[in-house]
């Protein structure tokens, strides 16, 4: 029988015990119940330990780990690392997952064997941002989002394999991989520093390149419940520098992965240039395009010094 890690990246912070009591609830309700449960937070409070035991009771195979500092990548890493499923499930702590999430997740390997990577469907809650709306406002935004990497490339590179089965080329942090695949990839890449975005989309673009598929099953829902632009415009109109490392590392992952990206490269960063002067007027920050700016610059150099090493992959030790 196939063995099941499932692991929940959060920083364990009071603002996000909310959304983790929701989701461990809704995996305390899973029709899949034999799995190995592992929390991996920056912190551990009394709090999160109150919460976890009101799910899951304490023991080998349901734990908290603690690395004591915020990296989502080295986080992890560290939890896949002290895993022991064949197929590991890997989760932000902001969703929840409809009842039977993991075992429609799980049937999916038995539908298509040679797929390295499951990718349930995942609803954004809370639909904000120009392109959620009406207007001239919206149109501008909706035609320039078409810059971006998402809405051009990646759109074209999925592949419609039956009513709710596609072929896709990303995923988000709501997946179930299988452990051959994520340690032929090399596990996330620990060598940039938080703010991190991105670092999911680097590990998908590497799990293909090892020649595995990621296969996306409209049947197992999640859902996503955080207002990500509010969340961001509060962040930048604290700390407006914040949006040189978001951007530079997504640029960094982008542009090591250039030989799957190609040209589409050059045009998201054109939209993110464009977005920065969005999240001006949100935070009003004046300062953000520079930052913008120069995140992208640094982000450029840092995946061009990769060499095309991304192109190249030798399998991660066990």
């Amino acid at each position: 029988m196939t063995s099941v890690s499932i692991i929940v990246v959060t920083t364990g912070l009071p603002s996000q015990l909310g959304c983790l009591t929701n989701l461990l609830d809704s995996l305390s309700r899973q029709s899949a119940r034999d799995f190995e449960l592992i929390i991996a937070s920056e912190s551990q409070s009394a709090r999160l330990t109150e919460i976890f035991q009101d799910f899951f009771c304490p023991c080998e195979r349901h734990r908290v780990i603690v690395t004591g500092r915020w990296n989502k990548c080295k986080t992890a890493n560290r939890a896949i690392k002290n895993s022991c499923g064949d197929i590991i499930v890997l989760l932000e702590d902001d969703l929840v997952l409809e009842d039977r999430w993991l075992e429609k997740a799980l049937d999916t390997f038995n539908e298509v064997p040679h797929a390295g990577c499951i990718y349930p469907k995942c609803i954004w809650v809370y639909k904000e941002g120009s392109t959620s709306k009406r207007g001239a406002a919206s149109f501008i935004a909706k035609v320039l989002s078409k810059l971006s990497v998402h809405e051009s490339l990646l759109r074209r590179q999925t592949r419609r394999i039956n009513e709710h089965l596609s072929e896709v080329p990303v995923f988000t942090m709501c997946v179930a991989c299988k452990r051959e695949a994520l340690y032929q990839a090399q596990l996330f890449d620990e060598s940039i520093m938080e703010p991190i975005q991105g670092e999911d989309f680097d590990l998908a673009f590497r799990i293909r390149a090892a020649g595995y598929k990621i296969v996306a099953n409209k049947e197992p829902v999640a859902r996503h419940y955080t207002k990500q632009v509010t969340k961001k415009s509060r962040r930048f109109s604290k700390e407006p520098k914040s949006i040189e490392g978001i951007y530079g590392s997504e640029t960094y992952f982008l542009v090591k992965n250039r030989g799957s990206i190609g040209f589409y490269v050059l045009s998201h960063l054109l939209y993110r240039v464009v977005e920065s002067f969005a999240w001006t007027i949100r935070s009003r920050r004046i300062t953000i395009p520079i930052y913008c700016m120069k995140g992208l610059l640094t982000g450029a150099v840092l995946g061009l010094r990769k060499c095309g090493r991304s192109s190249r992959y030798e399998p991660a030790r066990v």
